[in-house]
């Protein structure tokens, strides 16, 4: 009995409903946790003040994730390294919508409404690419 040497196993490619599932409970999980757990707006904060600059530091991952997925994803070839900045550049996005919740006072509904913004831009349209179409009569489902 010859022992042959079985070919090493293929990277598991996540499939395009996972993508989906992840977008939509991040995205739900930023509306919930803003909605049941957000503040009301409060009184105007003095221009310089700490409490004014805390205000827009959900900005800096929102741009991170802009960046990511503006620049960083179309230039990926593999669907796992695209997955790993998927849900990178999701979080960060949520970040400003998370930031603005506790931090923010009076544009706590303008940080998250930027950060579900920047949810919406991350819906995994682009995922398609990383996922040939089964051939024809191969028993596989066509999407």
């Amino acid at each position: 009995m010859s022992m042959e040497p079985s070919p090493p196993p293929s990277p598991v490619k996540p499939p395009q409903l996972v993508w989906w599932v992840i977008w939509f409970g991040i995205l739900n999980s930023l509306m919930l946790v803003s909605f049941l757990m957000g503040r009301k707006s409060g009184a105007p904060v003095p221009a310089g003040s700490p409490s004014a600059v805390g205000e827009f530091a959900g900005l800096v991952p929102l741009a991170v994730s802009v960046i990511l997925r503006w620049a960083v994803v179309p230039r990926l070839e593999r669907a796992q390294a695209a997955l790993a900045v998927f849900i990178l550049g999701l979080s960060l996005a949520e970040a400003c919508g998370f930031m603005g919740t506790f931090l923010g006072r009076v544009h706590t509904k303008d940080m998250v409404t930027l950060g579900m913004l920047g949810i919406l831009q991350w819906a995994p349209l682009f995922a398609a690419r990383f996922y040939p179409a089964a051939p024809a009569g191969s028993g596989l489902r066509q999407p």
